[in-house]
């Protein structure tokens, strides 16, 4: 939990773009070589770092004047609006007969949430328990979930679905919209998701144009950044690339070692390609990488009273995965009617460690391996008319 920080989150759009991108990539660079370099233990890193990232807000809080002065036009503050639609859907989600809830991305950005289980502060009956690392992220709706076997609620990224558990925790990342549907939706999306539905959709470069840039420092050294951007090479063919950065030196000590127990480490990127062929045939293709390795699990064992013992373990305790995603969608629209193709492949490799006698002795520890390809392919057709 991250609870003083500095954050800076800026949107550009105007001729200015392309000066600021290459400044943009100039500091990403330097803070992923710095990053690499893992340095950040040390004072001078820490320094850097804050001058970096004030440096940075310099410029682009600079700029933004300058855009400021240069826009003569009067601007209208409006309220969000979120438009949704899905493949597989033949009415709005107003018209549904269920319970949903919907987060646009002003309010994803505005409320900080950076992965799924900050969604259960928002969303009510909406609930992830945090078992120290991203394996086995169960969801439940109205109390209906699945710690083991097949997960009860499904979850679809840009209309492909994530076919197990351990893939469900990421960081966000340029997210569009998130929407919940409590209650069965097996008809639709079958027997995964026999309590509801997650679909989260990234955005489209069709839609939105420009260069993000997200940077975020806090206590622990806690250091998180995005870069992306998002052009338009005509009015049918656009194109997104993007990565992030995220760590964090931890919040515990094991004393045993004297090292962090819950240190962590992430990073990722995303390419996106969306064509419309013609009028009636739309191509949509996405790709994603996810690298996470996490210091585990700051457990300790329990005194009488009740009260925590200090953490004291000598097994290592850790948690590493690689996920790689990849998605095809085709839509056809004809009179009246539309048909959908949307293939999916998922690798997952993870490994656990895990010293669950969480003593100084060595008793029982356990270590878990998992290696995954998925393929997914699913055909739609429905029905466009009124009538």
């Amino acid at each position: 939990m991250v609870d003083n920080f500095a954050q800076l989150t800026y949107s550009i759009s105007t001729k200015w773009q392309q000066n600021l991108k290459k400044i943009m990539f100039f500091l990403f660079a330097i803070l992923s070589l710095l990053c690499t370099l893992n340095l950040k233990k040390t004072i001078l890193m820490r320094k850097n770092i804050i001058l970096l990232i004030s440096f940075f807000m310099c410029i682009v809080f600079a700029a933004q004047a300058r855009i400021g002065v240069l826009n003569k036009d009067t601007t209208i503050m409006m309220n969000e609006i979120v438009v949704t639609g899905s493949p597989k859907q033949t009415i709005g989600f107003g018209e549904m007969p269920a319970s949903v809830s919907l987060l646009g991305i002003k309010a994803i950005e505005s409320q900080n949430i950076n992965s799924l289980k900050d969604l259960q502060s928002h969303i009510p009956n909406f609930f992830i328990p945090d078992y120290g690392s991203k394996i086995t992220s169960s969801i439940f709706v109205r109390g209906i979930g699945s710690r083991s076997g097949e997960p009860a609620v499904a979850m679809y990224v840009d209309n492909v679905p994530y076919l197990d558990r351990s893939a469900f925790d990421f960081d966000f990342f340029d997210i569009q919209r998130v929407e919940v549907v409590r209650g069965p939706q097996g008809t639709l999306y079958g027997r995964n998701a026999m309590g509801g539905l997650v679909n989260i959709h990234t955005l489209s470069p069709l839609k939105y144009q420009g260069t993000r840039v997200s940077v975020l420092y806090g206590n622990e050294n806690t250091l998180n950044y995005k870069l992306s951007h998002y052009a338009k090479f005509s009015n049918t063919l656009g194109l997104s690339a993007g990565a992030y950065y995220k760590s964090t030196d931890g919040f515990f000590t094991n004393q045993f070692n004297n090292k962090s127990a819950d240190d962590s480490k992430s990073a990722g990127g995303r390419a996106r390609l969306e064509w419309q062929l013609s009028n009636r045939l739309k191509l949509d293709y996405s790709v994603n990488f996810d690298y996470t390795r996490q210091g585990g699990y700051p457990y300790a064992l329990l005194n009488a009273d009740g009260s925590s013992k200090p953490i004291n373990y000598n097994d290592d305790c850790s948690y590493f995965r690689r996920m790689a995603n990849t998605g095809l969608s085709l839509t056809y629209v004809g009179d009246g009617f539309q048909i959908a193709s949307i293939s999916g492949y998922q690798y997952l490799n993870d490994r656990l460690n895990l010293d669950q006698d969480f003593t100084k002795d060595a008793r029982f520890t356990l270590s878990q391996n998992q290696l995954q390809h998925a393929f997914s392919q699913e055909f739609v057709a429905k029905s466009t008319s009124k009538s």
